[in-house]
């Protein structure tokens, strides 16, 4: 019997492509115009990370990276350049400057198709929601906020939360312990192949989200269930014990 799920977030509740793409790009254009990086910098920076000027790669660092990670990327790229004010591009002020983009007030968000009522339907039969993201706590709640979904949750897990973000278990198993639930009473929902590591390395079960961005072909050759909408998790969720 599932008591708890534990939701990636970019691109299995709202939008990645949609909200994340203008986020990077205005990252990337105050980096060339305001910070003053050379333009092959810039666009090398944008190749390793997976981003085009119209979409990410699949199974993009973008997509699947922590914000650490991409971060200290970055900071390791940019090592030989300065801001106009001689500061260097330290990993500091790049989280500041994708903060910065990511919490702008005005940048629109809705969840995804399904999303509310289905969110909805399972909190009130009593199963525990979370969030394992590897976006920051504080992007977190503000995109979760934004999106009027914030209350539905019991537990957010995000990548500045953890000593090792996804795909180590340390998240979930931060949710079993304030849940008080076993690996296997917990399903993992996510629409990348690092959540997909992520829940076998937690002991989990997994439904993947089929979406343009990723690779669900991947979830199915490691024979995870895999669902097109949203929704379609509520009944695989809510008859888990009796179809598993």
């Amino acid at each position: 019997m599932i008591k708890g799920v534990l939701f990636d977030k970019d691109g299995t509740l709202i939008p990645f492509q949609e909200f994340w793409h203008s986020i990077y790009a205005d990252f990337f254009h105050s980096l060339q115009y305001e910070w003053l990086i050379p333009d092959e910098v810039v666009s090398d920076l944008k190749t390793v990370s997976g981003f085009n000027e119209t979409h990410f790669e699949k199974e993009s660092l973008l997509q699947h990276a922590s914000t650490r990670q991409l971060l200290r990327l970055w900071e390791t790229r940019l090592a030989l350049h300065c801001r106009p004010d001689g500061t260097r591009c330290s990993y500091e002020k790049l989280s500041d400057l994708l903060s910065y983009h990511s919490t702008w007030p005005h940048r629109p968000i809705s969840p995804l198709p399904g999303v509310v009522s289905t969110l909805y339907a399972l909190e009130k039969s009593g199963i525990r929601l979370g969030i394992a993201t590897a976006d920051t706590l504080s992007s977190t709640r503000f995109t979760l906020s934004q999106a009027g979904l914030l209350s539905s949750f019991h537990f957010i897990g995000a990548d500045d939360t953890v000593s090792a973000g996804k795909p180590s278990p340390e998240i979930a198993r931060a949710f079993f312990h304030q849940e008080g639930l076993h690996p296997r009473e917990v399903v993992v929902v996510g629409d990348s192949l690092s959540d997909l590591a992520f829940a076998m390395q937690a002991g989990t079960q997994f439904i993947g989200l089929d979406t343009p961005y990723n690779d669900s072909d991947g979830f199915r050759k490691a024979g995870a269930l895999t669902v097109k909408r949203f929704d379609d998790i509520l009944p695989l969720i809510i008859t888990w014990g009796m179809v598993s």
